[in-house]
């Protein structure tokens, strides 16, 4: 398993298409705005605070991610979300263990009905290959995020680091649920 930058995003995409069942941390060192094949940030405003916005391509709107934010990024062989429900579920079971309120909402994770985590996922018919991506919030511009998102905010976010979680737990947390279910990845 690899750690990389947002700065490696698409090299970690394309490579992971190329030669699948590669998973990737990504430790978010600067701001930047991902989005995909659904709504699009507002480009004017990013590039008058020079905030880049990179197309990961994944499904779902245009989300503001800060520094410090922590990753996942995975391109498994096939039509399976494998990886996703995985992490999902380990981090669920990861924040009630810590006696938190927490709840899983439609890809979201929630604790006291703020929006902490989410993932999504795209099948590339042509690899055969599926791209999951899922981001844990560690802190939360909502000014920002109203700024630059063009869809409605549904779900409020709140940063873990506000309930005392870590960037290293959360890098933990997904290097144990890969390890233990034996998930390649190559590097």
């Amino acid at each position: 398993m690899r750690i990389v930058t947002q700065n490696d995003l698409i090299h970690e995409l394309q490579s992971g298409l190329k030669e699948p069942n590669r998973i990737s941390i990504v430790d978010y060192t600067e701001s930047q705005v991902n989005y995909g094949f659904d709504a699009k940030p507002n480009f004017e405003y990013c590039k008058q605070h020079n905030i880049p916005c990179i197309d990961i391509g994944r499904r779902g709107g245009a989300f503001v991610v800060n520094k410090g934010d922590v990753g996942l990024g995975a391109v498994m062989k096939g039509f399976t979300n494998k990886v996703g429900e995985l992490i999902s579920s380990n981090f669920l079971q990861y924040l009630k263990d810590k006696g938190l309120d927490a709840t899983y909402e439609n890809n979201d994770i929630l604790i006291n009905g703020y929006k902490v985590y989410g993932w999504d996922s795209h099948y590339y018919k042509d690899y055969d290959a599926m791209f999951i991506t899922c981001h844990f919030t560690m802190s939360v511009n909502i000014d920002l995020i109203k700024a630059i998102c063009t869809k409605p905010m549904n779900k409020v976010p709140k940063g873990l680091s506000e309930y005392g979680i870590t960037q290293q737990e959360i890098k933990d947390l997904i290097i144990r649920s890969c390890e233990y279910e034996n998930l390649t990845s190559k590097s």
